[in-house]
């Protein structure tokens, strides 16, 4: 396992694994909170973000909330 974190101090790998449906242990936060915006960016619903963070939905709107992370996913 290769960390491949930016300036940011995310690791891109573990984002890409999660969005790819690999839930890597002990993702961190900001990881978890980048891989919502990417999904958000991808037009995911609240409950798709969800099943894949392996969170509840509310979880997912109130990290969304704190971030300003705006939902592009329409019905």
């Amino acid at each position: 396992y290769k960390s491949t974190a930016g300036d940011n101090g995310v690791d891109g790998v573990a984002v890409q694994a999660v969005m790819s449906g690999r839930l890597p242990v002990g993702l961190r936060e900001d990881e978890r909170v980048e891989a919502l915006r990417r999904l958000v960016e991808h037009g995911w619903s609240d409950e798709q973000i969800a099943e894949r963070l392996g969170v509840c939905s509310r979880t997912v709107l109130r990290l969304r909330q704190a971030h300003g992370i705006a939902s592009r996913w329409s019905a």
